[in-house]
């Protein structure tokens, strides 16, 4: 978003995601069991790295996941360019007693600033929904907002193709449809209502960028599968098996969550 349009995130009321959820989940409650467990590998991952000062949750939508991380920080900022979804979050948080520790701004990743740098810094499933040239604007732009000893996770989605793909989810009479599209195609859609654009990233396209500028992966795990493992049986245990080789996570798993710190 630059400055002065009015954006607004075009999966109004997440229609089109609880009915992808729905369409894919492998099991009841596995789709948020899934991602508790990427949560508290963060959380681990915070711990470790020492720092609990300012954390800044880059595309922070309804502020879903500010309660995940905020008791470990002094300070939260959190950012979105959907003005109306960002009054959700401050007033969530207003209700939660949290306003005196979060400051909420509105504004697109790329276009924001600070004088002070995060210790902490979360991107959850904003980047495969950007223009693709945007994409390694924010990567940098990271590498400018973090500390030295800072923590940067980013969630988005994950091809398990053999390269990175482009698609449109809509409802046509409450059916979810996901059709494959053009690159070109994605970003002239990325602001369109009721259509959501995703962009599904192949593991070393975002590691390049991370690389490229300034930073070293610690973690990576996939998650949210869409397909049961052969021979795999205890539903509790799927994605930890997911994650046990690095072909099983070339070849499974919706989305990914890359960790990493800035190289010294």
């Amino acid at each position: 978003m630059m400055d002065g349009i009015d954006y607004q995130y075009p999966d109004i009321e997440d229609k089109i995601t609880v009915e992808n959820i729905k369409k894919i989940e492998l099991y009841p409650g596995y789709w948020n069991e899934s991602e508790n467990a990427i949560i508290n590998i963060i959380n681990e991952l915070i711990k470790k790295s020492g720092g609990y000062l300012r954390f800044l949750d880059a595309g922070c939508r309804e502020g879903r996941l500010i309660t995940a991380f905020e008791k470990r920080f002094d300070e939260v900022v959190a950012i979105d360019p959907d003005e109306k979804r960002l009054k959700v979050a401050e007033s969530i948080a207003g209700n939660q007693r949290l306003s005196h520790k979060i400051t909420f701004r509105r504004a697109a990743i790329e276009d924001f600033n600070d004088n002070n740098r995060f210790d902490f810094i979360l991107c959850s499933h904003v980047i495969q929904h950007v223009h693709t040239e945007i994409v390694p604007v924010i990567i940098k732009k990271f590498g400018n907002l973090i500390k030295r000893d800072g923590l940067l996770c980013i969630t988005t989605c994950h091809s398990t193709k053999e390269k990175s793909y482009f698609v449109k989810d809509f409802l046509n009479k409450s059916q979810l449809l996901e059709m494959p599209i053009t690159e070109e195609e994605f970003n002239a859609q990325i602001n369109c209502r009721g259509t959501l654009p995703i962009h599904f990233f192949k593991f070393g396209e975002i590691s390049h960028l991370l690389r490229t500028n300034g930073f070293k992966i610690i973690e990576f795990r996939v998650f949210h599968l869409e397909k049961w493992i052969p021979g795999q049986e205890n539903e509790k245990d799927i994605d930890n098996e997911a994650n046990s080789t690095l072909d099983l996570q070339e070849r499974v798993g919706r989305d990914m969550m890359i960790a990493a710190v800035p190289i010294h």
